[in-house]
């Protein structure tokens, strides 16, 4: 079974294994990845650190807080 707590700031993911034990899952090594997300002109779409470093080039793309949105119709990125 996977769980996920997709939060405003951060989102963590784990695994219970059949045998009851749970296991995070690590992005980059870490628990806890980033909600940010990050469309570039061509439709590709990063997350957590990868979408904040994109950002850096492409702010048009970049949305720091998704969950904020959802519920909404739309979310226009990067155009």
């Amino acid at each position: 079974m996977l769980g996920v707590d997709f939060g405003t700031s951060h989102t963590v993911a784990v695994l219970v294994r059949p045998d009851g034990r749970v296991l995070p899952l690590l992005f980059d090594g870490w628990p806890v990845l980033g909600s940010a997300v990050h469309v570039g002109v061509g439709g590709e779409v990063r997350v957590g650190r990868d979408a904040e470093f994109a950002a850096r080039q492409d702010p048009s793309g970049f949305e720091p807080h998704p969950k904020r949105w959802v519920g909404d119709d739309n979310l226009l990125l990067a155009g």
